[in-house]
């Protein structure tokens, strides 16, 4: 009777677990590889989603990117290496794309160990057709980095932007950060799919610390 309680409490412990704070002042880094693309009409080009932890150890990371779906057609996402590129096993928690919407959503964690990566890498590569005559920005929103026990770090996020045959114009924009700009966000247990991300983070790690007992 005393497990059931204990876990819950962990679990409940580690999705309200308050930000950190980096010693030297500098986050992790999640950015649209490259800034920028000018392509033309019926072209097929692809860009990455680089994570740069910036000494932090990174366990997990989601993100939606936001386009103009009358400009571009998405055509695939897929996994890089970042968070497996020491051997250790991954799981997509999230992997959507939304022509109609205009937005890719994509989640993943590390499993099966109790450490992060602190080094630079793709975390994902996006394959679009451009199939509109103006650009559109690549904007990175609902950014989430985590730590290996679910803490969340606060992260500098740079868009990018694709023009097509070098018309840059764009119907689109909200408020999000044009190219050549950085936008400071801090994760919270708002937005959405943070809570499912950090609830499998504190899965797997009961998950990994019940097989090492029993």
């Amino acid at each position: 009777m005393v497990k059931p309680i204990i876990v819950g409490s962990l679990i409940l412990g580690l999705l309200i677990l308050s930000p950190l704070a980096s010693a030297d002042g500098t986050n992790p880094l999640v950015k649209v590889l490259p800034a920028s693309i000018d392509a033309s009409v019926g072209e097929e080009f692809s860009i990455e989603i680089l994570v740069d932890p910036a000494d932090y150890e990174v366990f997990a990371v989601q993100y939606d990117l936001v386009y103009d779906s009358a400009v571009l057609e998405a055509l695939s996402q897929e996994a890089g290496d970042f968070l497996s590129k020491d051997g250790a096993r991954s799981i997509e928690v999230t992997n959507n794309i939304d022509n109609e919407q205009g937005i890719l959503e994509y989640g993943e964690t590390r499993m099966g160990v109790t450490e992060g990566v602190t080094d630079a890498g793709v975390l994902a590569s996006v394959r679009f057709r451009v199939t509109g005559d103006y650009g559109s920005e690549l904007e990175l929103t609902n950014v989430m980095v985590a730590n290996p026990v679910a803490e969340k770090i606060p992260s500098t996020i740079e868009s990018g932007i694709c023009a097509v045959d070098g018309k840059t114009g764009m119907t689109n924009l909200g408020e999000s950060p044009m190219l050549g700009e950085t936008d400071t966000q801090e994760s919270t247990l708002g937005s959405p799919g943070f809570g499912m991300i950090t609830a499998w983070i504190g899965i797997l790690i009961l998950a990994y610390a019940f097989k090492r007992r029993f």
